[in-house]
């Protein structure tokens, strides 16, 4: 892993230096050069340049890669919506391309999920209200990107948000928007915190 963070930092500050003496290499070329070399790593770190401001996913390395799916413990698949949505992550009562997820394991221990339309499931860090601690999908990796996946047996899992919680899928009775949604607010795992993760 410190080789990996070694190399990201030394290809920011050149391609930031090059930048800043006027090569030719704009903050979109530079960012999209940074994400197409380092794309093994992930988790952000923020980066300043002659440009502003750049996230480096340097913070951990891919281990394995895989397709999954989950089932939550009111038997709805848990399923990725799209910008008219705000990027939710609701609860479908069947299985479609957005329900299957791309995990991949990280050398610390935790894994991210990658949705059907490039962005990474993120839970919120902290709130006071349902609302505030609903899941959605973010264009770039952060360290609330990544989860640990708690084995509960019998195919059955848990996943640990950033701020130490564990998501829960709601049951439709709850008002609006947050009907069928995924939260990361609760401190224990109870029935609406598992989930049964599938594989093709």
């Amino acid at each position: 892993m410190k080789q990996s963070l070694l190399i990201a930092k030394a290809m920011v500050l050149l391609l930031g230096l090059l930048a800043s003496v006027g090569c030719g290499i704009s903050g979109t070329a530079l960012r999209a050069t940074l994400e197409a070399e380092i794309r093994p790593a992930v988790a952000t770190e923020v980066w300043q340049t002659a440009e502003g401001e750049i996230e480096m996913a340097v913070a951990a390395t891919v281990t394995s890669t895989q397709r999954v799916a989950f089932v939550s413990f009111h038997g709805r698949y848990v399923t990725a919506m799209g910008e008219d949505d705000d990027w939710a992550l609701r609860q479908e009562p069947e299985l479609g391309d957005c329900g299957w997820f791309t995990q991949r394991r990280l050398d610390n221990g935790k894994v991210t999920l990658e949705t059907c339309y490039g962005r990474y499931v993120t839970a919120p860090r902290r709130g006071t209200t349902r609302w505030d601690w609903m899941l959605g999908q973010e264009p770039t990796l952060s360290d609330c990107g990544q989860f640990t996946l708690r084995d509960l047996g019998s195919d059955g899992v848990a996943l640990e948000t950033c701020a130490e919680r564990f998501v829960t899928a709601g049951d439709g009775n709850w008002p609006g928007k947050l009907a069928w949604s995924l939260v990361g607010e609760t401190e224990e795992i109870k029935d609406w915190e598992r989930f049964t993760m599938l594989q093709p």
